[in-house]
């Protein structure tokens, strides 16, 4: 795809080989989350601002029994982000694949990773 100005509005690629499945696939993930979640759908948002560290964006979307952390890594490079004191030690459904994980005090982030977490309330 090109890169100018109304590159988004170009035709879709129907040639599959061509196309990208892998966002297709998350695209498709995030839509059933949607559907099943409140958390996702809900309006409300925070900002988590752990570090001031330029390259991570971190934010919370509440529900009346869930809570939504979605986290973000900008950079090219791993990065460590330190938890808010409500996800530290506790134990959280990773939203992707659907595990059940126990948080310590902090994460690692892969380069232009990211991470979405649901702690029931």
């Amino acid at each position: 795809m090109g890169g100018g100005e109304h590159s988004n509005r170009q035709c879709m690629i129907w040639e599959e080989e061509q196309q990208n499945t892998d966002m297709f696939s998350l695209i498709k993930r995030l839509s059933a989350l949607r559907k099943q979640h409140e958390s996702f759908r809900d309006v409300s948002f925070e900002w988590i601002d752990r570090e001031s560290k330029a390259d991570v964006v971190f934010y919370r979307k509440s529900s009346t029994n869930e809570m939504l952390y979605v986290i973000l890594n900008k950079a090219d490079v791993e990065t460590n982000v330190l938890l808010p004191e409500d996800l530290k030690n506790s134990k959280v459904r990773e939203c992707l694949s659907g595990d059940m994980i126990a948080l310590e005090s902090e994460i690692c982030l892969d380069p232009f990773g990211y991470r979405l977490f649901l702690r029931q309330i």
